[in-house]
């Protein structure tokens, strides 16, 4: 009865009590649309919606059972829509870096910069942190704040630390092994 018009399914949780029930993210997720859940406290119970799973034309759905697709298809829309660009950034920073570090390690061999081998394996380190990111893109089903923050953690960090150090050794030794005659 006390089932909004939006709600499409008769969600239900079981558990140990009450308190128990309503400290779970799943219960936190459908409070916060509003939607009404069944919190079942004797096992017995549990046991009878599994039979009967329907009522007035609703499905019950256990809240721990995987996908409650919840989202409308405006907020589906979004989260693609987010998915999409956050792929397009991912595409391009990976695009963009094999073309800098192949440049980067062509100029490293041919001034024989001793430290290209370090350099390499730190490229290699952003690399698999690129192809983690896009996976947790597609894992988490778009940019959770957790995907924001590795993005700004290992990408951001990364680049700032090693334009910093590993690049500004590479132009130093450049510089000096250009500039001997000035020393």
């Amino acid at each position: 009865e006390r089932m909004g018009e939006e709600q499409k399914d008769i969600y239900y949780i079981g558990g140990a009590s009450v308190e128990q029930i309503d400290r779970l993210p799943q219960t936190e997720l459908l409070k916060d649309k509003n939607y009404e859940v069944l919190y079942l406290i004797d096992a017995v119970d549990e046991f009878v919606f599994k039979v009967m799973q329907n009522y007035k034309e609703k499905s019950f759905k256990s809240i721990v059972d995987g996908d409650l697709d919840l989202e409308s298809a405006e907020e589906k829309e979004a989260t693609q829509k987010k998915i999409d660009e956050n792929k397009e950034m991912l595409d391009y920073l990976t695009e963009y870096t094999e073309f800098h570090f192949k440049e980067e390690e062509k100029l490293q061999q041919e001034i024989g910069y001793p430290g290209i081998q370090e350099h390499m394996k730190k490229h290699d380190e952003l690399r698999r942190t690129v192809a983690e990111l896009h996976e947790m893109l597609e894992d988490q089903e778009g940019p959770t704040a957790d995907f924001v923050e590795r993005v700004n953690q290992n990408v951001t960090e990364w680049l700032y630390y090693h334009i910093k150090g590993f690049d500004r050794s590479v132009a130093e030794f450049k510089y000096l092994r250009d500039n001997q005659d000035r020393l």
